[in-house]
């Protein structure tokens, strides 16, 4: 019982660790990488001059 007790505490903080790892990579990563938002406006200024040409 005590062993079982011990391996399943292991794991839980193995887990945990490697949750919190991902957790603040992914944090890390969206703070590095923020330009992806303000590049998505920049298409559209170019699709609304060619209907006037059209009309």
């Amino acid at each position: 019982m005590n062993r079982y007790n011990r391996k399943s505490t292991r794991l839980l903080i193995w887990v945990l660790s490697i949750t919190i790892a991902v957790s603040m990579a992914c944090s890390f990563v969206a703070y590095l990488v923020p330009p992806p938002a303000p590049a998505a406006p920049t298409p559209t200024p170019t699709l609304s001059p060619t209907p006037q040409p059209d009309a």
